[in-house]
């Protein structure tokens, strides 16, 4: 009974059931590593095939079906019985296929398409049959299992085999899809060019060659990173809904899992993508499915804090926490739009929408040191007003002295709020003859090269997206804290041409992005005048209500007040590309470019409200200082208008991917980049120059005509037209199941573009900026601590007008052997070597002529001198999906030193010694010497097909689709860079928390250290004898990282279409503490010891219905 139970549920799979089975196994297709091609390609060297004129060989061609529908994709071996060599192709999108065999001779031909049983027929090519016909009549493999008439138990072993097979091909497409060029990770993930009849296009680029973990020893021919002989048809598509329509065609068409079997690929990231394994066990019926329904899925994943574990008391005593939780929420639809009695599904129409949002409250903790009582006594307003406000914003202590172990009087604990809502809507339409592709153009050509047996193929397509995003900025002290919001907006056109073997995508694009981050006085209060502190001649300090806020206070061995900075950025950006794909023989050429107009209207900085450092240099304590209004310096960078900046941005890039012979394929290609510096509309930006030794300056702006500004474009520095990368790759199969693969790739970078440009355009007289420092004859006064006119301010940025482009040269050797146990082991190197980058420094010459009438203009200088190197070791071991367990492992060893003051632009530390950047020379911020990542799948051995429990009963229904996977993540640390916050000699020199400290020879870092009261040791360090420490950078070994996180899933089928999905995860699944802070200000009265942890354990439930 349970048998012909089996038979009619796979016999009712509908003829659409089948087009989603071959649209999701056709993926590996596309990334699978053989030669798929019309012209077939053979394992050995080819011998030259004789003339035309010889009449040898001949054309063996055919269609693939399954019953009545066709298979795109499958893989048509034709093996010689004689000499063994073998030729491959693959079926098209609708099903055709050929090959023209060079000799005579009797061959075998063999089908391979994932989840189909493989077929076998002869063909023989002689002088009486030049042109043979061959047609194959698939079934799934669990079908012919069952009319085999094997026991439950051997079907469900046999299920279990060929669903670790799929998930292996299925995770490795993924993985590819999601990841993009591992190793060398130099370009955009989805790749530049696509298919036709994908109607989808993108901004030029190329995929670099790189170290893959994919299966090639078993293909016909071995590929450089998974890359297959044919363009890429998913490019311009967003890669979630891409997943997500992949995981609706494996829904759908009875695939169990999503892929969870592939193990790490470089870094393995995050979970499992689910139970795992495609047919583990029974196939669904789709004899009632509809095509002209519309399909998606319906999902929601949450958290509460009632569930999770108590976060880590850093003091001893368990603080109480706020409540919080998270629910993400969504819905995905996708099928051919019609109006029901009115119209009818076309077949060239395909509709993709997806919705949704997230709500999210994160729990918020923070201690502090404040001014206590006594301290607070000490405040007279008959004395200073000011001083007393300023005051007044200090909340009160709430922790008793002595309370904690760190000295802090206060805390604060609190929820973050956040929001976020995502919209998005694509449509396809096929022109011509040809009908649309299922699911929007995902399953067009997943047949590799089998395109160019058709002729005209032509597509339209429309993506439209939005999305809000909003989130609370928490701050330890409430009322300076903030929110930020942004709206984003996207629209693409694209227009597809394909040809036989050649496939040009055309497209057009604009985005815009709206981000905005407030205070709680931004556009409503002017708080600097309220307690008395105003700019020039009594003025407001900030004329344009949105830089509205409380000037922040830094005092030494107290935290400081620190308000949140308004700013606002508005990005808009008008694109256009073109990409042509051509598949010639054994080559696959990609060519195209694109260009951008990218507009950036900014108005804020990171000190719009002003700062105030109160260190103790006039009465010996920073507090005294503070009660008698005496401080060091005051700066401010408060931008008066918006600034509007613009920039082009082109490339070209020519690529090849040529499979030279059956065991070796070479990739070579060039990309050229230009990106121009940012122009202001108005020209509203300015600088400062110098000579050599910076013993003169002055300011320079567009137009200027002194001594510094000659030849000075309107962006203030020069354009690098020397933007070109080369890219080349190898794989080679050798003997025993090795595959060897390697690349070297170059990769500028101009992030660093947008943050200079801003620093320009936020400059006098556009901007009011000034540094003052206190003498010991002239102080500073507390209520005009900012009492220079924007026209007498000279500009507090300099930029080296020859700024080169920062650019990244990047390696990488990978060798793969297929061990028994379907085990895959890599060993691998990755190399790079960063040149020219970004690093910045505060010259101070010892007498300086400036036209400021002062004795020097204190400024921050930039340019592109810095270095980086970079070397790593990798192994990687995997055990692919086999009888419900996967495996998977990645340990890296490396090492990472650079003295570059910013990476790609996102912050910036000022160098020590301006006239020794050499001694920046460190371990990088991010360097992490061991790391050790894993997952693994257990998909549980009950249920129906499977070891146990297999009667069909209700408890074996109720126990089947069960799985458990995990993560684990073991790692050493980043390191720490010790420091001085708010030394007196360093806010002298206007680079407040950049000196270091002496080294103590003899004194060891970790002696008795490692715990959380001291985690290095503070002894080891001493104030600098000179002007400057010896100390390096990024020297204090940080805490490491020690996480597990463990799911639990199961997935239902219900009815004919329909499932659902349940899945409960545990992230630090053994409530592991993780330091996560350290305190390296050594002026700080907590110095060395750990400051904040890391997330205990929280779980979260997720719950998707497809249908």
């Amino acid at each position: 009974m349970q048998r012909r139970r089996k038979l009619e549920q796979i016999n009712g799979l509908s003829t659409l059931g089948y087009l989603l089975v071959c649209c999701s196994t056709a993926f590996t297709v596309v990334f699978q590593a053989h030669a798929s091609a019309q012209q077939p390609v053979p394992v050995q060297p080819a011998v030259s095939a004789p003339g035309l004129a010889s009449q040898s060989g001949g054309l063996i061609h055919g269609r693939v079906v399954s019953g009545k529908t066709p298979l795109p994709g499958a893989t048509i071996t034709a093996t010689n019985t004689l000499t063994g060599k073998r030729y491959a192709t693959t079926s098209d999108s609708t099903g055709t296929w050929s090959m023209r065999i060079p000799r005579d001779g009797r061959y075998v031909l063999r089908t391979d398409l994932t989840a189909f049983a493989a077929v076998t027929h002869e063909a023989l090519l002689k002088a009486a049959s030049r042109n043979v016909a061959v047609d194959f009549d698939l079934q799934l493999a669990s079908r012919e299992a069952a009319q085999e008439g094997e026991s439950g138990d051997a079907s469900g072993d046999q299920a279990s085999n060929l669903s670790g097979a799929m998930a292996h091909r299925a995770a490795q497409a993924m993985q590819r899809l999601g990841s993009g060029a591992e190793g060398l990770s130099l370009i955009r993930s989805l790749g530049v060019d696509t298919d036709a009849a994908a109607g989808g296009a993108t901004a030029a680029g190329a995929a670099l060659p790189g170290a893959a973990a994919s299966d090639a020893a078993g293909e016909d021919s071995v590929a450089i990173n998974g890359q297959s002989g044919s363009v890429n048809p998913f490019a311009g598509l967003d890669p979630q809904q891409i997943r997500e329509a992949i995981q609706q065609m494996r829904a759908q068409s009875g695939f169990r899992g999503a892929g969870a079997a592939g193990g790490p690929r470089g870094r393995p990231g995050g979970f499992a993508g689910g139970p795992g394994g495609f047919f583990g066990g029974r196939m669904p019926n789709f004899s009632k499915f509809r095509p002209d329904q519309p399909h998606g899925a319906i999902f929601w994943t949450g958290s509460n804090s009632a569930l999770n574990a108590l976060p880590f008391t850093l003091n001893g005593q368990q603080e109480q926490q706020p409540a919080y939780g998270s629910n993400r929420f969504g819905a995905t639809f996708i099928g051919e739009p019609f109006l029901p009695g009115l119209t009818k599904p076309s077949g060239k129409d395909t509709l993709f929408f997806t919705l949704s949002g997230q709500r999210t409250s994160t729990p918020y903790t923070a201690y502090a040191t404040v001014p206590d009582a006594t301290q607070r006594a000490s405040c007279s307003p008959t004395q200073s007003t000011v001083v007393c406000n300023l005051l007044a914003y200090y909340p009160q202590p709430n922790l008793a002295a002595g309370s904690n172990t760190r000295n802090f009087n206060y805390f604060l604990a609190s929820t973050a709020q956040s929001n976020s809502t995502l919209l998005g809507l694509r449509y396809n339409r096929a022109l011509g003859s040809a009908p649309a592709q299922p699911f929007g153009g995902l399953a067009a050509l997943l047949g590799g090269r089998g395109s160019q047996n058709q002729g005209l193929r032509q597509s339209i397509n429309f993506n439209f997206n939005w999305s809000h995003l909003a989130s609370d900025n928490l701050n330890v002290f409430p009322d300076l804290g903030g929110q930020q919001a942004t709206d984003s907006y996207s629209l693409q056109a694209g227009y597809s041409f394909g040809y036989h073997s050649l496939n040009n995508n055309l497209q057009l694009g604009w985005n815009r992005a709206n981000s905005q981050t407030t205070n709680f006085f931004t556009n409503r209060t002017d708080a600097a005048s309220q307690i008395g502190i105003l700019g020039p001649n009594g003025t407001p300090l900030n004329q344009s209500p949105l830089n509205y806020g409380l000037p922040s206070v830094i005092i030494t061995g107290f935290t400081s007040l620190t308000e949140q900075q308004p700013t606002f950025h508005l990005q808009q950006t008008i694109s256009g590309s073109e990409v042509l794909g051509l598949i010639h023989g054994k080559h696959n050429i990609r060519a195209g470019g694109d260009y951008r107009r990218v507009y950036l209207d900014v108005l804020g900085s990171s000190n719009a409200t002003g700062t105030l450092y109160f260190t103790g240099f006039a009465t010996g304590n920073a507090y005294g200082d503070f009660l008698a209004g005496l401080p060091q310096e005051s700066s401010i960078k408060a931008a008066l208008a918006k600034s509007y900046l613009r920039q082009n941005v082109w490339d070209l890039f020519a690529q090849d991917d040529f499979r030279a012979a059956s065991s070796l394929t070479l990739l070579y290609g060039a990309r050229y980049e230009y990106f121009s510096p940012y122009v202001e509309k108005d020209n509203h930006l300015g600088a400062i120059a110098g000579n050599a030794d910076f013993s003169q300056v002055g300011a320079i702006y567009p137009g200027c005509v002194s001594a510094f500004c000659a030849g000075l474009p309107s962006s203030l520095v020069y354009p690098f037209h020397a933007g070109f990368a080369p890219r080349v790759g190898f794989a080679k199969r050798l003997p025993r199941s090795f595959v060897v693969r390697g690349g070297y790739g170059i990769n500028f970078t101009n992030g660093q573009y947008a943050s200079f440009a801003t620093n320009l355009a936020h400059q006098p007289p556009y901007a009011n900026v000034q540094t003052n420092e206190a003498t010991f004859a002239a102080s500073i006064p507390l209520v005009t601590p900012f009492n220079t006119p924007e026209s007498a301010q000279p500009p507090s940025y300099s930029l080296d007008a020859h700024y080169h482009l920062p650019y990244v040269q990047a390696w990488n050797i990978d060798v793969q052997k297929t061990l028994p146990w379907a085990i895959l082991l890599n060993i691998g190197y990755n190399g790079s070597k960063g040149t020219h980058l970004d690093i910045t420094s505060a010259p101070r010459p010892i007498q300086q002529t400036n036209a400021y009438a002062l004795p020097d203009v204190l400024f921050n200088y930039e340019q592109s001198a810095a270095f980086s190197s970079f070397h790593a070791g990798t192994i990687r071991l995997r055990r692919r999906l086999e009888h419900g367990v996967s495996l998977g492992a990645y340990y890296q060893y490396s090492h990472s030193i650079d003295n570059a003051g910013s990476i790609g632009g996102t912050s910036t530390v000022v160098a020590q010694n301006w006239q020794n950047l050499l001694a920046e020379e460190g371990n990088s911020s991010f360097d992490q010497r061991h790391q050790v990542n894993g997952n693994y799948l257990f998909e549980l051995p009950f249920g129906p097909d499977k070891f146990f429990l297999n009667s069909g009963n209700l408890v074996s229904r109720a126990l089947e689709g069960w799985s458990l996977s995990g993560s684990f993540t073991f790692s050493s640390g980043t390191p720490l860079t010790p420091s001085y916050g708010s030394a007196i000699l360093d806010v002298a020199r206007g680079t407040a928390g950049t000196l270091r400290p002496d080294r103590v020879p003899g004194q060891s870092l970790t002696s008795g250290a490692g715990s959380q009261q001291r985690w290095f040791n503070v002894n080891a360090y001493v104030a600098p004898s000179g002007p400057y420490g010896n100390a390096s950078r990024n020297s204090i070994p940080g805490p490491g990282t020690v996480s597990n996180n463990m799911s639990l899933s199961k997935t239902a089928q219900i009815g004919d279409t329909r499932s659902l999905e349940l899945r409960a995860t545990a992230n630090n699944v053994f409530n592991t503490v993780q330091f996560s802070g350290v305190d390296t200000n050594l002026i700080s009265p907590t110095v060395g010891q750990v400051t904040s942890a890391a997330t205990m354990r929280q779980f979260n439930f997720l719950a998707r219905f497809r249908f």
